[in-house]
């Protein structure tokens, strides 16, 4: 009887368990989401984040590090070949200098960051979050999915891109396990000019925030850098 009692608890608690996988392998799918028909209107060539017509703007931004925060500027420029990634307190020390080739075969070049921030795995996921912002998948037309609301949405490796019908991506969730693991990584409102007017990024540990300050669509040089 005590055998029978503890082979029935084992039954409960294995279905219990694939029921769990089975939640978190679809709950941040592509779930309300439908493949492309003919029927649908889709010319949308490339995504973007930071638009063609950016320059430079500034953030008023906020990072948080296990618990830790900081807060002061950053300043988002656009180059010749890349762009530049410049953050420091508003008094101005400077908290590091990140440049993002265009060419995603190129490596991130680190001009500099603060002997506090120096460590190895910090500086790994600044740069890939960061990163993120302009280094996007290229367009499918066969991989991208409509809801019902005409919100795009696309796949790559383990994460979503979520974009409008201008191309403008406005959400980036990591598809993953446990369904605790599936932050939000970017949350951006649009400025209507090809700059952000907000962006969140939360790995649950780390995390940063980044409120428009200043937007310059002109050639401007930025002495920062």
């Amino acid at each position: 009887m005590r055998n029978k009692q503890f082979t029935s608890g084992i039954l409960v608690n294995t279905v219990f368990f694939v029921l769990i996988m089975i939640i978190s392998g679809t709950s941040c799918s592509h779930s309300g989401y439908k493949k492309l028909e003919d029927s649908d209107e889709f010319s949308i060539s490339s995504i973007y984040i930071f638009g063609e017509g950016f320059s430079l703007a500034k953030y008023r931004t906020n990072f948080s590090f296990y618990g830790r925060n900081i807060s002061g500027i950053t300043l988002i420029k656009k180059l010749d070949n890349s762009y530049r990634v410049v953050s420091m307190s508003e008094l101005g020390m400077k908290y590091f200098d990140f440049e993002f080739p265009f060419d995603e075969n190129k490596s991130e070049i680190i001009h500099y960051i603060m002997e506090p921030m120096n460590k190895k795995l910090l500086v790994k996921m600044l740069v890939r979050d960061i990163g993120m912002l302009f280094y996007l998948p290229e367009v499918n037309s066969s991989k991208v999915r409509i809801s019902d609301d005409s919100i795009y949405s696309l796949k790559k490796n383990t994460l979503n891109y979520l974009f409008c019908s201008k191309g403008q991506v406005f959400e980036i969730t990591r598809n993953s396990r446990p369904v605790s693991s599936g932050k939000v990584m970017v949350v951006s409102g649009k400025a209507g000019n090809d700059t952000p007017v907000s962006i969140a990024i939360d790995n649950g540990k780390t995390g940063c925030e980044f409120d428009l300050i200043e937007d310059k669509r002109s050639n401007n040089n930025l002495k920062s850098l």
